[in-house]
């Protein structure tokens, strides 16, 4: 790849994450942001229209955060800020199958204003299935959608859906433009986004991805395509992208990311998307061996191969 990833491994940040949710003392609840009618892709959401509301408790016992359902799907995502801190969301489902997410702004504790960078979780209105798969990107673009939460997930009937969150745009959150393709996902399908990409599996084990249409400059649109990989991987794989450039000139088009997941023997297996195609940068450095290897425990591995 054309960028150095360093030590830093993606497992690693979760458990920070989770530590500072899960560690919590003070329970509060949650605001809630409605979802708004579908709009442009790059244009952003909703604000919040609940107030947090502390659980009671039994005198002398310890409050305990309820807010993560067991078993309940991750997905984060983060940016370097210019002031040097980092932005970073966790999204998940909770007991009632809502989804929410939790915030951490690092300069809130660089800066001496906050002990902790977690913000209170925020509910938002989705079309979200109970045990919804999730996955989220960044979307990077001029000054209002710098940046731009895109956050991928299964609806009801496996449908493919998506919600945008963006705080200088009022709404603040808003279904996306492509819920309405009403693209349709096998019942145990993972997904992996890295934006302007999301890859899924259909009900026969083969992989697709989805893309957004950018117009000229790589901004945002409201127009999608979706395409079946070559690939049919291990039936409920996890899937994860990584860009194979820095560069969104390089990543926009086809070839632009690799992808790894779980072959039909449960290995671990990674492929460079249209390899042979003229439109794949020929200065990629091709970073990873294209045999397999045995993955154990799955959902781990594959996550730090990946990051």
């Amino acid at each position: 790849m054309d960028r150095d990833w360093g030590p830093r491994r993606a497992h690693v940040v979760l458990a920070a994450i989770l530590g500072g949710i899960l560690g919590s003392r003070a329970a509060a609840g949650s605001s809630s942001v409605s979802s708004q009618q579908p709009g442009q892709a790059g244009v952003g959401a909703g604000t919040a229209t609940g107030t947090a509301a502390a659980k009671a408790t039994p005198s002398g016992t310890q409050q305990r955060l309820q807010q993560i359902q067991q078993g309940s799907a991750l997905a984060v995502t983060g940016l370097r800020k210019t002031d040097g801190g980092l932005d970073m969301f966790l999204f998940y489902q909770d007991p009632q199958e809502n989804i929410r997410f939790s915030r951490c702004d690092t300069t809130q504790v660089t800066s001496g204003n906050s002990k902790t960078c977690w913000d209170v979780p925020i509910s938002i209105s989705t079309f979200a299935r109970p045990g919804a798969h999730l996955s989220v990107g960044t979307i990077l673009y001029g000054e209002s959608l710098n940046g731009q939460t895109q956050l991928v997930y299964s609806g009801e009937r496996n449908r493919f859906l998506s919600s945008n969150l963006n705080d200088r745009i009022t709404p603040r959150v808003t279904d996306d433009s492509v819920n309405a393709k009403q693209y349709t996902m096998g019942s145990n399908s993972s997904l992996g986004s890295y934006w302007p990409w999301t890859l899924y599996q259909d009900s026969t084990g083969r992989l697709h991805h989805v893309r957004n249409q950018l117009r000229s400059g790589y901004s945002p649109a409201a127009e999608w395509d979706e395409a079946m990989l070559d690939i049919v991987a291990m039936n409920g794989s996890s899937l994860a992208i990584v860009p194979m450039s820095t560069n969104m000139s390089r990543i926009a088009e086809k070839g632009g990311y690799s992808l790894f997941y779980q072959d039909l023997q449960g290995r671990l297996a990674v492929s460079v998307i249209d390899l042979n195609s003229p439109q794949l940068d020929p200065t990629y450095p091709l970073s990873w061996p294209t045999s397999a290897f045995v993955l154990s425990p799955p959902s781990l591995v594959l996550f730090e191969a990946a990051c």
